[in-house]
């Protein structure tokens, strides 16, 4: 998606003779627009993520480890798009009750609060 995007800008400059630096500038701006709210997603999560030690990982690796939830991410699971699976967990109320002991290890509420706003905002408005 992204090599699209940077041959297309590419391309057009070199059609049209400009070879600037600033002639590829527009690649960032449609990069950050198409990806950019999967780019702070996978910051937040990674922030979530980060001070959980071995033994979180494997509770969470553990609470994950159902078939219903196996499905779902085989299901809408995209290295490029990872809130699709976060989007679809939180959708399924009948696996509230499963991924709730999941909570505490994953921040708390405060934790998924910031998740949440991740998934619904669409973006952080950040740059890589």
């Amino acid at each position: 998606m992204c090599a699209r995007i940077a041959g297309r800008v590419a391309a057009e400059a070199a059609l049209a003779g400009r070879t600037k630096k600033t002639d590829l500038a527009p690649y960032e701006k449609l990069f950050m627009r198409k990806i950019g709210g999967e780019i702070g997603f996978a910051r937040a999560a990674r922030s979530l993520l980060r001070d959980v030690d071995d033994a979180g990982i494997d509770a969470l690796l553990a609470g994950i480890d159902r078939p219903q939830v196996r499905e779902l991410i085989s299901s809408y699971g995209d290295i490029d798009y990872p809130s699709r699976i976060a989007h679809a967990l939180a959708s399924r109320r009948d696996l509230w009750a499963t991924l709730r002991p999941l909570i505490p290890i994953l921040g708390g509420a405060s934790g998924l609060s910031e998740m949440a706003h991740m998934i619904l905002a669409g973006h952080d408005g950040g740059h890589v």
